[in-house]
């Protein structure tokens, strides 16, 4: 289908016409020499498409500070990162928001993408007791003592070595 043709740009500083092209198209030349002389050649042009990278992982896009978290993409056949590596997936332990780039390439076509990682801190906790005197995490035998966990946050959680799961441990001797 050379429908297209009408749509041609001539490219500035060149000598050649461009074709845009949707589908796989047959283009054809017919050439004659000085003598008149002529002959025929065709030639297919198959469309390939870009790949589309995707990145299943890491989900969410973030790590907390000291961790390490898993990058994965998808989409191409072969993969190159930025470092040089050529792994589907790997495993990184930023210090700081990191942004990975890489360039994905199936049958010769290759797309550029990024993934940004983005560090959180580690929640800064405070242990308040409640006990009595100087030493207000001290208890006597018959007393007993709140220990309140902070820091969390306003969705976060509070998990105790002994299992309890609240901002509040209440301890009182045997």
């Amino acid at each position: 289908d050379l429908s297209g043709w009408q749509d041609m740009e001539v490219k500035k500083d060149s000598q050649y016409l461009v074709m845009p092209i949707t589908a796989d198209t047959h283009f054809e030349v017919t050439v004659t020499d000085s003598f008149g002389c002529w002959n025929k050649a065709g030639k297919d042009v198959k469309m390939k498409e870009y790949p589309q990278l995707k990145f299943p992982s890491p989900n969410p896009n973030y790590v907390c500070f000291g961790n390490t978290t898993t990058i994965a993409v998808e989409g191409a056949n072969s993969y190159l990162w930025e470092d040089g590596t050529t792994q589907r997936s790997f495993i990184t332990s930023p210090s700081k928001d990191s942004t990975y780039v890489v360039a994905g390439t199936t049958n010769g076509c290759t797309t550029i993408d990024s993934v940004t990682i983005y560090v959180k801190p580690l929640p800064v906790i405070t242990i308040e007791g409640d006990g009595k005197g100087e030493n207000r995490d001290s208890i006597c035998y018959s007393d007993e003592i709140n220990l309140t966990a902070s820091g969390a946050g306003e969705k976060g959680m509070y998990t105790w070595n002994t299992g309890i799961i609240n901002d509040v441990l209440t301890v009182s001797p045997l």
